[in-house]
């Protein structure tokens, strides 16, 4: 797959007086469609025509999600690893 572009976006969510921040990475594939994601929220991905669209749908998965989890008192603390990748220009 190749990424044309990619750009981040952050939504907060204020989980009982904590605030969290989660963040929506969004990419446009080569047949135009757009992929909007949120690490830290398992299959957490739309794809869309539009890239508006796509930034919107994945805000609302994100919010219905929270809430939902909010609402069955069910915690949620993402976990993300970072590591670093070697140059793989000599692949």
């Amino acid at each position: 797959m190749t990424i044309l572009c990619g750009t981040f976006g952050v939504l907060q969510w204020d989980w009982g007086g904590i605030l969290m921040k989660l963040h929506i990475s969004l990419f446009q594939l080569p047949d135009g469609m757009y992929v909007a994601t949120c690490a830290e929220i398992p299959m957490c991905q739309v794809l869309r025509k539009n890239k508006g669209h796509a930034m919107q749908d994945v805000k609302k998965l994100v919010r219905r999600f929270l809430e939902e989890r909010t609402a069955e008192n069910r915690p949620f603390v993402p976990e993300l690893h970072e590591f670093e990748v070697e140059d793989v220009s000599s692949v």
